[in-house]
């Protein structure tokens, strides 16, 4: 859980909405706009939830064979879903900031917008989920070719002087960034690649 003070921008109303609104929709300048702004923005709490997102099968990255880009490259077929396990998370989390904003006396101002793509239902209530940008996954990591693309020095399966690393080899990333685990996977991939040009 991350405790803001600058703003609701992960809740898609930040600081750049309180500027426009002011300046819009109430004409202010100078210090009276100064005034708004610090009296709006630094009394603004925000609580984000970051929630880790399992490795799920029905997740996965596939290929369109009816269309193929100007190169002869596959169109790639993104299917996505948020499980039911993040789904409750969400639900406690969002239970939980409710009873933090009335033990501090706080107005809540959450809203969900449903015409907004991140939007989903769940148990009657609304909400939203947002990326937290640590991408992972499309070339998962493995003891086979038949279960994964590259094996665990990150070495593909089917071109052995191609290394693959990144985060695309994790098949699953908890909430945080995934720098310290590439820095990790890079480290043994590395090794090998000395390895081979040993041989």
């Amino acid at each position: 859980m991350d405790i803001h003070n600058d703003g609701w921008g992960w809740s898609g109303t930040g600081a750049t909405d309180v500027v426009r609104n002011a300046v819009e929709k109430g004409n202010l300048y100078g210090s009276q706009l100064r005034q708004e702004l610090i009296s709006k923005i630094s009394r603004q709490l925000l609580l984000a939830f970051m929630c880790e997102l399992p490795a799920d099968y029905n997740n996965r990255i596939t290929i369109d064979p009816q269309y193929k880009d100007q190169l002869g490259n596959y169109r790639p077929v993104i299917h996505f879903d948020v499980p039911d396990y993040c789904k409750k998370t969400f639900a406690y989390a969002r239970n939980l900031s409710k009873k933090i904003f009335k033990d501090l006396g706080a107005e809540d101002h959450t809203h969900y917008d449903d015409t907004d793509p991140a939007y989903f239902e769940y148990e009657g209530e609304g909400y939203w989920f947002r990326g937290g940008n640590h991408f992972s996954g499309t070339h998962v990591m493995g003891t086979t070719k038949e279960n994964s693309v590259v094996d665990k020095y990150m070495r593909s399966w089917d071109h052995q002087n191609l290394y693959m690393v990144g985060a695309g080899s994790m098949p699953s990333i908890g909430s945080s960034n995934t720098t310290l685990s590439i820095a990790a996977l890079t480290y043994m991939a590395t090794e090998e690649m000395l390895r081979d040009l040993n041989k």
